[in-house]
């Protein structure tokens, strides 16, 4: 073990020599003094002779030798590989290894730390905003749930209301109208229709059909002139909802732009509209003016606008 060591010994004394008389005679060849030489591969007099004389504790780290080993053979064009050889058959200090070592460790964890750093704040942005969306979505349909509840209710109690108004001369009495009575409280068309079987009592059964078409008539007349229309054109996606004076809901959901939507019932008509100010309207071929409208939220109108 000791013939080996002193071996060992040796060949690294013997490399530092060749190391040094390579560097220095190169340099003293090319006639440079120490420290113009020294300035050129910004090390001190004293670091340039340790260099020569194949001292590297003062040096700094491995790769910082080999760099100004590398640095002096090509200013004055050595023979790169051969001096290099020398530096490798010389025992390194341990103490260089071992802060190269630490060194690169620290870097290491210092990307390390700055990688899992922003990895963390991409997935807080990423949670937060899912969270966000969910919770904005949910709002937006239990909001749309209860307005669609309130309309609903609402349009129901408007319903019943025109019902019982549209029924002309009703009087709600224990008492037994005559004839002349009712006649008196009832437009003539509906003394016609009421009056109608004992009409046909009296004139017999051939005055019938006469009186069932007559009955008719005035039922397509009623219709054809409480018919209205409503056209509407969306510029951009808009949600929509529309209740007619009977309570049938003739137009609901998302209507895609560009799509044109046309309504017919009976007025008044219970409209719930999003985004208005993306819907163009027409109540019976006269346009609609809605700039009074909210822009910010569902717009809930009648149509006509009037009522």
């Amino acid at each position: 073990m000791t013939d080996i060591k002193l071996e060992q010994d040796q060949i690294q004394a013997q490399s530092r020599l060749n190391l040094g008389r390579l560097l220095s005679e190169g340099r003293e060849a090319a006639d440079i003094s120490i420290d113009s030489f020294a300035t050129e591969l910004n090390l001190n007099a004293s670091q340039l002779l340790e260099l020569e004389n194949g001292q590297f504790n003062n040096l700094g780290p491995e790769i910082f030798v080999k760099g100004y080993i590398k640095s002096y053979c090509k200013l004055l064009g050595l023979n790169e590989s051969e001096v290099l050889k020398c530096y490798q058959n010389i025992g390194h200090n341990p103490e260089q290894k071992q802060m190269q070592s630490f060194s690169h460790r620290i870097e290491k964890e210092t990307h390390d730390s700055r990688l899992m750093l922003v990895t963390y704040i991409v997935l807080v942005i990423v949670f937060g905003s899912s969270a966000v969306w969910w919770w904005q979505n949910q709002t937006s349909e239990n909001d749309i749930q209860v307005q669609e509840i309130n309309e609903n209710l609402q349009n129901n109690t408007a319903l019943k209301n025109v019902k019982e108004e549209s029924k002309p001369g009703f009087v709600e009495s224990d008492e037994t109208l005559s004839d002349s009575e009712i006649e008196e409280s009832l437009p003539s068309e509906s003394v016609k229709v009421l009056l109608a079987p004992k009409a046909a009592d009296i004139t017999k059964a051939e005055n019938k059909p006469d009186i069932i078409n007559e009955q008719v008539e005035i039922k397509e007349v009623a219709t054809e002139a409480i018919t209205n229309k409503i056209i509407m054109r969306f510029s951009g996606d808009s949600w929509v909802e529309i209740f007619d004076a009977t309570g049938e809901r003739v137009a609901f959901g998302v209507k895609k732009s560009g799509y044109v939507m046309t309504v017919n019932g009976v007025a008044p008509f219970a409209v719930v509209l999003g985004k208005q100010q993306l819907v163009a309207i027409e109540f019976d071929g006269e346009k609609v003016d809605t700039s009074g409208l909210p822009t910010n939220r569902l717009a809930k109108f009648k149509l006509p606008l009037s009522l």
